[in-house]
């Protein structure tokens, strides 16, 4: 049950991270901010229903796979943090009642806080992706569905890199704000949708490779 609970969390959480992402002006403020506030909430959320996860962090031995989550995970803890602090401090032009005034600084750094967000989200992503990978390639492997495979692999993988650079986030997460480059509401989840799958698909091919490199490692040692 605990563990459908934190799917649902998240899944819910990474539908509002894009919707979020795809505000354009006119489309109000009020309701970003109501659903940045849910964000958070369900960030914390995920963080209780995996405080086992925190628990066993100083325990037993580090892998390549292990060290790479972790590091991932705290930055995307402090990406967070830095996102709320900016939002904190924009939240004059969205609830009546908060004292705060919006800077610009405040902006670049709610820009570039949110596209560095979305990119280790989906990196993250891509750890919990990484067996599913794995399992396809070795029921695949050897037939000739598994050369189809690994050719539908390379032109997605390679569609979503395309889709990083046109989208525009790139700019973003180096404060060069620019807006998203995609104007129609489908292209924009499109791009992004192909970004996370790309994103998780980078992961698999660093983990496969350090596997293999620890594999050879060892039959060499011998």
């Amino acid at each position: 049950m605990k563990r459908k609970m934190r799917i649902l969390v998240d899944i819910v959480m990474y539908f509002i991270f894009i919707y979020l992402m795809s505000y354009r002006a006119g489309r109000g403020l009020f309701l970003h901010g109501v659903l940045g506030c849910m964000l958070f909430g369900l960030f914390l959320l995920h963080h209780i229903l995996n405080l086992a996860w925190y628990r066993r962090i100083l325990k037993g031995g580090y892998s390549f796979q292990r060290a790479a989550l972790v590091f991932t995970d705290f930055l995307l803890l402090a990406d967070m943090a830095a996102m709320m602090i900016s939002s904190v401090q924009m939240s004059g032009d969205v609830f009546a009642v908060s004292p705060f005034v919006a800077t610009q600084s405040a902006r670049n750094l709610h820009s570039c806080g949110t596209a560095w967000g979305f990119v280790w989200m989906a990196l993250h992503l891509g750890f919990h992706t990484h067996g599913l990978f794995h399992r396809m390639y070795r029921k695949t492997k050897d037939t000739f569905f598994g050369y189809t495979y690994v050719l539908l692999f390379l032109l997605v993988w390679a569609a979503g890199i395309r889709c990083f650079i046109a989208s525009g986030i790139w700019k973003d997460m180096i404060l060069l704000h620019s807006g998203s480059m995609a104007f129609e509401e489908s292209l924009f989840y499109l791009q992004y949708g192909m970004i996370t799958l790309a994103a998780c698909q980078t992961v698999h091919l660093l983990l496969a490779a350090a596997a293999c490199l620890k594999k050879r490692k060892k039959t060499l040692s011998r």
